[in-house]
């Protein structure tokens, strides 16, 4: 094996474990948007101020 094909397989390492990486982000962060998502909807809506000043729901 020469120096260049070891350089190209080392390269294609580091970028395949870049898009490894990215994809382990990526699902983390959409595994934490959902459990945001889910925790919202169940969560019981807090009353808000309308124009008068009184609050409603």
């Amino acid at each position: 094996m020469n120096t260049a094909t070891q350089q190209t397989q080392s390269f294609e390492a580091e970028v395949l474990q870049f898009w490894a990486n990215q994809a382990r982000l990526e699902r983390t962060a959409s595994d934490a948007l959902a459990d945001y998502l889910a925790s919202v909807r169940h969560a019981p809506l807090a009353p808000t101020q309308g124009h008068s000043g009184h609050l409603t729901h």
